[in-house]
C-alpha cells in the first residue's frame, strides 16, 4: 500500500506510528509512505528504468540556474537575477500544477508578465534541447504515460488539478476519526507574551499527562524561531522537551557556516570572519594561539587575511563536481567538523553538508568550469537556498507551522498568531502571471475570497486536530491594535493568562550585591584618567577593564579608524604648538608658512602612526593630509581670537593620587594667559561635548576636572577643544572671557574645582573599595566593548 503525504514530517510520523503498532507482531513489512516530491521522483525513476522515459528529471537547484541562464539570454538587465529566477520558477510550477494557459496576448498586456513569457520560452527551449524535465512538468507527463496510483493520501488541505487526477480513487486518511474536544480562544498583549502563554500552557499539559502529545502551531514560526526556542527552553527547562519543525538556511547552521569559513580562508576574508573561524569548535586548527593571533592582528589594524597553505588548487578553473571534491578535501584538511563528539543536530547538519556537496556536483549538467571564487560563491548561495531542520525524536511538544501540522493529531494543540491582520494573510499573487488567469483557475493567493476560503478550511482542520485546542491572537503588534480573526470569533473566550494557565509565574530571587575585594598593594592602576571615567560610567566596567584586564575585540576598519584619526590630530597639534609656542607666534606666521607647518606636522604624525614608507601610508596619506589640513587651519583661526596666551605644557604626563588611587594623567594642552592664570584644553575630534556633563556626582567625561584639581597654579579656563569638519569651537567654562565660554553661575573657578575634587576623590575611593556594581550611567552601554561580559547588555 502506498500513501502520499503533503509534507516530510507527516510521512515520518505515520511511518513511526505504523512501526509502533506493528512491532507487537514481531515482523512487518515497511509501508510505502512518501511525501509528494519523493513519490513523484520514485515514479519518474521507475519510468526511466522501464524504458518509457529517457529525459532527465532535474533538481530545483539545477532548474534555478537554468532560469538564470534564460533570463540573461533575453538581454534583460536585472540587479537580482537569482531572486527573479526563484519567482519565475514558482510561476512555472503554478502554470503546470494548475494547468494555466499561456496566451501570448494576455501575457503581453503587462511588462512583468511579458518579460516572464519571453523567459519561459527561452527556458522551455533550453530544457527541451538538453533533454531535461522539471519537477513541475513531471506529474502531468506521468499521467499521460500511465503510473501506479497510490491507495491513500494525507495532509493535503487542497489538491491541485493535477493532484486530483493522480489521486483519483485514493482515500484521504488525514483525519478519519476525531475525538470530540474543547475549543477555546485567548489573547495576549503582544508576540512575546503569546509565546510565554503557549509555553506555560504546554508545560501544564505535560504536568497533567507526561505521555501527552502536545502541538504548538505558529503560522509565522520562521520569523519567530529564535524567540520561540528561547522561551520554550526556559519554560520547559530543556531543549529536549520540544522540537521545532521549521527549516533555516544551511548558512545559519554553525557547523556548516564554519565549513564555509574554512573554504573562504583560501581566497582571503575580513579579519572579523577569520576571528570567528579561529575560535570555531568545528575546526581542528582552532586553538588559543589562533585567538591570540586574532587579537594581535586587530591591534595592528590588519583588515583581511588568507590561508598561508598551498593554494595552487584554487587557481585552476574546474567543473562543479571537481570543486565539490576539492571543497570536501579542504574542509577535512582544516580539521572539520572537529574532534569533539557531535550532538544529534550537529551530526544531521554534517550529513546535510555532504548532501549539499553532492547536489553541487550535479550542477555539471547546467554549469561549465568555474573559477574558485565563483564556485565558492555558488556553493554558498546553494547553502543559503537549502533549508535545514533536524528530525524530531518524539519530543513531547511539537512546534510547527500550519502547513507542517497538516494530517497530524495531538492530545492538546495551541495555535497562535490568529489575529485579523494575519489570518488570513494579505493576498500576494505571483507577479509574473496575469492575474485574470490565476483567478480563473483558482490559484492560491490570487484573490481575497479564495484565500479566505482556504484559510477557513485550514482553521477547521486545526480545530479538529486535537482533543483540546486553544487558539490565540495578539492584541497589538507595537504599531496598531489587533483583533481576533473572524474565523475564531465564535470560540469560547478566555480573557487572561491566569484563567488559562495555572503554572505559577517564576519567582525572582533577590541577591545582595557582592563587592569585589578592595584594591591591595601600592594601589597604582594602569589606565590613567580612563579608570575614573570608567568608574563614573559604570563601576563594573572599571573593575572588568582595569582589574580583570578585560577588553573587547578591536574593530578593524579600512584606512584609519576614528581613534587613529584622533591620535593623528593630537600628534599634529602637539608638533604645531611645540614650534609656535605662543599665540603671538601664530599671529606673526604667514598663511603660507602656517599651511606648510600644518601639513608637515600631519605627515609626521601619520608616519609615526603608520610607519614610514608603509603601503597604508602611501594609499591614504594624501587624502588624510588634505582633509586634516583644512580642519586644523580652521581651528587655528579660532585660536587667534582667544585672549593672549603661550603654551605651558603639551601632552605632559603627571602622577597623582585620587581617593587613595594612584594613576597617571595626561593633559592635551595647558596654556598660560597674560594675567598668570592657566587654561586646560582637551582635544575632541568627534561627537558633541557639553560642560553640563561635569555637573553631577558621576561626570560623563571627568578628564578635564581631574587635571584641574591637580593644578597648583590658578586655573581660569577648562574646556573641550572640538576640532572636526562639522565643528571648530571651545566648549567649557572660563573666567577670562575666552570666546563665548560663560563662567559658572554663582560660583567661582576655585569653588568649582573644590566641588570636582570631592566628586573625583569619591570615585577613586569607590574603585579602591571594590565597588563594581553593574550600574551603567545613561547610555554608557551604547559604546561599551564588554557586552559579551556584562549581563545588562543582553536586555538592549
Amino acid at each position: 500500500m502506498t500513501t502520499v503525504t503533503a509534507n516530510t514530517r507527516l510521512a515520518r510520523r505515520m511511518r513511526t506510528d505504523f512501526d509502533r503498532r506493528a512491532s507487537a507482531g514481531g515482523y512487518w513489512e515497511t509501508p510505502a509512505i512518501l511525501p509528494w516530491r519523493a513519490w513523484i521522483g520514485r515514479l519518474w525513476d521507475e519510468a526511466v528504468y522501464s524504458g518509457t522515459e529517457r529525459r532527465v528529471l532535474i533538481s530545483g537547484a539545477q532548474e534555478l540556474i537554468l532560469w538564470e541562464h534564460a533570463i540573461r539570454a533575453t538581454g534583460v538587465d536585472l540587479l537580482n537575477v537569482a531572486g527573479t529566477a526563484r519567482t519565475a520558477a514558482q510561476a512555472w510550477n503554478l502554470i503546470h500544477s494548475w494547468r494555466l494557459p499561456r496566451p501570448a496576448a494576455v501575457f503581453a498586456e503587462i511588462p512583468d508578465t511579458a518579460a516572464f513569457f519571453a523567459w519561459a520560452n527561452a527556458f522551455q527551449a533550453m530544457i527541451a534541447k538538453r533533454g531535461f524535465v522539471t519537477e513541475a512538468e513531471a506529474p502531468e507527463i506521468l499521467l499521460a504515460q500511465g503510473f501506479e496510483p497510490p491507495e491513500a493520501y494525507a495532509g493535503f488541505d487542497e489538491l491541485t488539478p493535477v493532484q486530483r487526477d493522480l489521486f483519483a480513487g485514493a482515500e484521504d486518511v488525514a483525519n478519519l476519526l476525531v475525538p470530540p474536544g474543547r475549543r477555546r480562544r485567548t489573547s495576549a498583549p503582544d508576540s512575546e507574551q503569546e509565546l510565554w502563554m503557549a509555553a506555560r500552557w504546554a508545560r501544564e499539559q505535560l504536568e497533567r499527562n507526561p505521555a501527552a502529545q502536545v502541538g504548538v502551531v505558529l503560522p509565522d514560526l520562521a520569523a519567530r524561531r529564535v524567540a520561540t526556542n528561547r522561551i520554550f527552553e526556559e519554560v520547559l527547562g530543556t531543549a529536549r522537551a520540544f522540537h521545532m519543525s521549521v527549516a533555516r538556511p544551511l548558512t545559519e547552521v554553525p557547523v556548516v557556516a564554519d565549513a564555509l569559513l574554512a573554504l573562504k580562508y583560501f581566497a582571503g576574508m575580513p579579519l572579523a570572519e577569520a576571528g570567528r573561524m579561529w575560535r570555531s569548535p568545528y575546526l581542528a586548527h582552532t586553538t588559543q594561539e589562533g585567538a591570540r593571533r586574532d587579537l594581535e592582528l586587530r591591534r595592528r589594524g590588519v583588515a583581511t587575511v588568507r590561508s598561508g597553505e598551498d593554494r595552487g588548487w584554487t587557481e585552476t578553473p574546474m567543473r562543479p563536481s571537481q570543486w565539490s571534491k576539492a571543497f570536501s578535501r579542504a574542509a577535512a584538511a582544516a580539521g572539520w567538523p572537529g574532534t569533539r563528539g557531535l550532538s544529534s543536530e550537529e551530526f544531521q547538519a554534517v550529513e546535510a553538508w555532504k548532501r549539499l556537496l553532492a547536489t553541487f556536483s550535479t550542477l555539471d549538467a547546467v554549469l561549465g568550469e568555474l573559477e574558485f571564487g565563483a564556485a565558492l560563491s555558488r556553493l554558498e548561495k546553494l547553502a543559503a537556498d537549502t533549508g535545514f531542520g533536524p528530525e524530531d525524536e518524539d519530543e513531547p511538544v511539537q512546534i510547527m507551522t500550519d502547513a507542517e501540522a497538516a494530517g497530524s493529531w495531538f492530545d492538546a494543540l495551541w495555535t497562535g498568531g490568529l489575529e485579523d491582520t494575519a489570518w488570513p494573510a494579505t493576498v500576494r499573487p505571483n507577479p509574473f502571471l496575469p492575474l485574470q488567469l490565476q483567478r480563473a483557475a483558482g490559484v492560491p493567493n490570487s484573490a481575497v475570497e479564495r484565500e479566505y476560503a482556504r484559510v477557513r478550511r485550514v482553521t477547521a482542520r486545526l480545530l479538529a486536530s486535537g482533543h483540546e485546542v486553544v487558539c490565540s491572537y495578539r492584541r497589538s503588534n507595537g504599531d496598531e491594535e489587533l483583533r481576533a480573526s473572524p474565523l475564531i470569533a465564535g470560540l469560547e473566550e478566555f480573557p487572561s493568562l491566569e484563567q488559562l494557565v495555572r503554572t505559577p509565574p517564576a519567582v525572582l530571587e533577590e541577591m545582595a550585591v557582592d563587592p569585589a575585594p578592595p584594591l591591595a598593594g601600592d594601589r597604582f592602576v594602569k589606565g590613567g584618567m580612563g579608570v575614573i571615567a570608567d568608574q563614573s560610567a559604570c563601576p563594573f566596567r572599571a573593575f572588568a577593564k582595569h582589574r580583570l584586564g578585560a577588553r573587547g575585540l578591536d574593530e578593524v576598519e579600512p584606512g584609519l579608524t576614528d581613534q587613529e584619526r584622533g591620535n593623528v590630530t593630537h600628534g599634529a597639534l602637539e608638533r604645531i604648538w611645540s614650534v609656535l609656542k605662543s599665540q603671538r607666534a601664530l599671529l606673526d606666521t604667514s598663511p603660507e608658512e602656517l599651511a606648510e607647518l600644518v601639513e608637515s606636522s600631519i605627515r609626521q604624525a601619520l608616519e609615526r602612526k603608520l610607519g614610514e614608507g608603509s603601503k597604508g601610508l602611501k594609499r591614504i596619506q594624501s587624502l588624510e593630509v588634505k582633509r586634516l589640513s583644512r580642519i586644523l587651519i580652521k581651528w587655528l583661526e579660532q585660536e587667534k581670537a582667544r585672549p593672549e596666551f603661550e603654551t605651558s605644557g603639551l601632552e605632559e604626563v603627571s602622577g597623582c593620587e585620587v581617593g587613595g588611587l594612584s594613576i597617571e594623567v595626561r593633559a592635551d594642552r595647558v596654556d598660560r594667559y597674560a594675567d598668570g592664570t592657566y587654561a586646560i584644553l582637551d582635544y575632541k575630534t568627534g561627537g558633541d561635548h557639553s560642560k553640563s556633563e561635569w555637573a553631577t556626582e558621576r561626570p560623563k567625561e571627568p578628564q578635564l576636572p581631574l587635571y584641574a584639581i591637580l593644578m597648583t597654579e590658578p586655573v581660569s579656563t577648562v574646556a573641550f577643544a572640538e576640532i572636526s569638519a562639522k565643528k571648530s569651537a571651545l566648549e567649557g567654562i572660563s573666567q577670562v572671557g575666552d570666546l563665548d565660554l560663560k563662567p559658572p553661575k554663582g560660583v567661582g573657578m576655585p569653588e568649582q574645582i573644590e566641588e570636582w575634587r570631592g566628586v573625583l576623590h569619591a570615585l577613586g575611593a569607590a574603585f579602591v573599595a571594590g565597588e563594581a556594581a553593574v550600574d551603567p550611567l545613561n547610555d554608557a552601554c551604547k559604546y561599551c566593548d564588554l557586552k559579551g561580559l556584562c549581563r545588562v547588555a543582553t536586555h538592549e
